[in-house]
């Protein structure tokens, strides 16, 4: 008799999480045991060369759940590549990035499961609140919505990592090699069919955030840089406004020269249209320049960037 269940694969990156991953495991698979009966699950666990234990509490879970798989990267390749490998790595037919934080409620993967059924390809969770001090949840807001101001894509807001992915949407993910990666800005860009569920972001569990608001700022510069030459056309056209002032300011200096004041030394007014003549024409070259680039980093920002795993538990391809 043939399994018709379908695996789901439940991706979990972690970093300096030992006093975090066994309280996890235990809700996690209070959650998958009610789902059993629909469906296997996999846990892949992506350790960003964690340097306190936890990959040796993954190891002891490991050894009493098979379900459970573990890749510890050489090095700390970053948040978002940790998710990255998640997904690569992932073999169900859909997979769903869980924190193991436990903000994002493991209770939500009914609900996210429930909306793949009806064809979703994209099942996202939306923060409607979350429990951090007002500064930094403000900085969020803000963040959410200059991002989908300027982006190329459509990325809804209050939307983060948390988030269920087809099959489909995982074999496109999977060619995507970006140095630093934005993966939502990816996932959304693909297009798929989705559906947002709102809910209320939990306080940490346990241990502190690694995710200081240096890594934050960077998160938003590659948000910005990944999905937008808004920047760039910005540059455009700061360049494109002082050409033609600088056009407009050579123009006033000859008219000055001869027809206000003749007196002026010889030699004065060449200097200075010569000076803002190659102020403008620079200006205009640096703005069709930047334009290129713009265009030139569409098509080869896929480089780089695959995390090295050094030891792994469980692997199954």
């Amino acid at each position: 008799m043939t399994n018709s269940k379908e695996l789901i694969s439940i991706v979990t990156p972690v970093y300096n999480e030992e006093d975090i991953v066994a309280e996890y495991y235990k809700r996690m698979s209070n959650v998958l045991d009610g789902l059993s009966d629909a469906y296997d699950f996999e846990i892949i666990f992506t350790d960003n060369c964690s340097t306190d234990n936890t990959f040796f509490e993954l190891e002891k879970l490991a050894a009493k759940d098979r379900r459970i798989m573990v890749y510890s990267f050489s090095k700390n390749f970053g948040y978002q590549k940790s998710i990255w490998m998640g997904y690569a790595k992932s073999n169900g037919a859909a997979a769903i990035e869980f924190d193991a934080d436990l903000q994002d409620p493991p209770e939500m993967l009914a609900e996210m499961l429930s909306y793949r059924k009806k064809g979703f390809k994209i099942v996202y969770g939306i923060r409607k609140d979350r429990k951090e001090s007002a500064f930094i949840n403000g900085l969020r807001k803000v963040f959410y919505r200059l991002v989908r101001g300027i982006s190329d894509y459509d990325i809804p807001n209050d939307a983060g990592d948390f988030m269920l992915i087809d099959r489909d949407v995982i074999a496109n993910l999977k060619e995507v090699k970006l140095c630093d990666p934005y993966l939502r800005g990816v996932i959304f860009g693909f297009g798929y069919s989705r559906r947002g569920i709102e809910y209320s972001r939990d306080q940490r569990v346990a241990g502190v955030s690694k995710f200081p608001l240096s890594k934050m700022i960077k998160l938003a510069m590659d948000a910005i840089i990944n999905t937008s030459i808004f920047p760039l056309r910005i540059a455009s056209i700061i360049g494109a406004a002082v050409g033609v002032f600088s056009m407009a300011a050579a123009g006033w200096f000859i008219i000055d020269k001869l027809f206000m004041n003749p007196e002026l030394p010889r030699g004065v007014t060449a200097i200075l249209v010569l000076v803002l003549a190659s102020i403008a024409i620079n200006a205009f070259l640096i703005g069709i320049l930047g334009e290129y680039i713009g265009k030139i980093y569409r098509q080869v920002s896929a480089h780089n960037a695959v995390p090295i795993i050094e030891k792994e538990i469980n692997h199954r391809s």
